[in-house]
């Protein structure tokens, strides 16, 4: 900043060289854009300011955390939770520290860059209109000597006293050294006018740029993106003391039995025609051989009763119903039970047959037992 205030002082008050004449100042729309490149320099600093400051803090934040982790390993390890609860916070912390501030300050930096870019694009511009100060300096230099000689010429004409040649010959080279100085004037003119313009609007795009990217860099760069790192840590670190959750079960809404896991439950082929008609949907999927029901099921069925008329059953028949809690677990034990009764019965009935003449060959030609099947399911 003082650098561009001593720039902008040089652009009013600085004078031509070795001449002892007034200062030429600037018209006031020049001015004017002079304080407007002044402000920018003035933001511009300040922005480079933060932005060093803002790198140096994050080299401090590494330096701590280093410092930290130096003295966890000094320390003895122990199985104490608070230490091990301590140790996963600052591993939390350092995550985030490590992961996130190297690449914030990298952007940082190169926002650095771009200030620099427009500070010395800016400079350039200061100069520009130093030298359409000088040239303006150096057209009223010769303006008023030219207005000086002009005025001497007059004076020894109304004095009635001649002008020599060498009078003439200073006038006329110093009427050339103004044209030469006005020509001058006006391209420094027309050159620092439209550089001006363009610098401003450049400098505002450019430093409003830089503010964005600052501002990101610490807000969602360093403040969110670091706080986020270090809760993910803290969760990782948390799931680690945690033992491992059971491997899932198969995939779906439901998980079949074991027994029913390798069977092909799929229905047949829906038919909209024949919607209702008796087809072999349920004697696909749900047909046995058929046998008595006193064979499989009392008189009323086992599914019908409440537990506690099941367990006072299994009591009934000398069974033991410890361990079972579920309903499905009594009516099976009654099942298996009456399987049982009703093979041994049916053996003992063939046993009779086959000491009965011709038994042997009634028992021989009688078709294969259905109870059979259903003890090799159920019992």
């Amino acid at each position: 900043m003082q650098a561009a205030a001593s720039a902008l002082r040089s652009l009013r008050e600085k004078g031509a060289p070795g001449r002892d004449e007034p200062t030429v100042a600037l018209g006031w729309e020049d001015q004017e854009l002079h304080q407007r490149l002044l402000q920018d320099v003035v933001v511009c600093e300040g922005l480079t300011q933060f932005a060093k400051d803002f790198v140096r803090c994050l080299s401090g934040h590494l330096e701590l955390v280093d410092q930290l982790l130096a003295v966890l390993r000094a320390m003895d390890g122990g199985l104490e939770a608070a230490q091990r609860e301590a140790e996963a916070q600052v591993w939390a912390l350092a995550t985030g520290v490590k992961a996130t501030a190297p690449r914030v300050a990298t952007e940082v930096k190169r926002q650095m860059t771009q200030l620099q870019h427009i500070r010395s694009s800016t400079e350039k511009v200061f100069d520009l209109l130093e030298q359409k100060r000088s040239a303006l300096q150096e057209r009223e230099h010769y303006r008023l000597k030219v207005d000086s000689l002009r005025k001497e010429f007059t004076e020894r004409e109304r004095q009635g006293k001649g002008n020599s040649r060498e009078q003439l010959h200073k006038l006329s080279r110093n009427q050339e050294k103004l044209a030469y100085a006005e020509a001058e004037l006006s391209d420094a003119a027309s050159l620092s006018g439209k550089r001006t313009q363009d610098q401003l609007q450049g400098n505002r795009r450019a430093l409003l740029g830089a503010l964005h990217g600052l501002a990101q860099g610490a807000c969602c760069g360093w403040l969110v993106s670091a706080g986020a790192v270090v809760c993910r840590a803290l969760q990782t670190a948390s799931a680690a003391e945690e033992p491992e959750p059971p491997e899932p079960g198969p995939p779906g809404v439901m998980v079949l039995p074991q027994s029913l896991a390798q069977e092909d439950l799929e229905p047949p082929r829906f038919d909209p025609e024949f919607a209702f008609k008796e087809s072999e949907f349920s004697r696909e999927i749900f047909e046995v051989e058929p046998v008595e029901s006193s064979a499989v099921f009392d008189s009323d069925s086992l599914t019908q009763l409440s537990v506690r008329q099941l367990r006072k059953r299994i009591r009934e028949r000398g069974l033991s119903d410890n361990g079972l809690v579920e309903k499905s677990e009594l009516v099976d034990l009654l099942r298996r039970t009456e399987f049982t009764g009703r093979a041994e019965g049916t053996e003992h009935a063939e046993a009779e047959t086959s000491e009965s003449p011709g038994g042997a060959t009634n028992a021989s030609c009688s078709p294969e037992r259905p109870g059979d099947d259903l003890l090799a399911t159920f019992g």
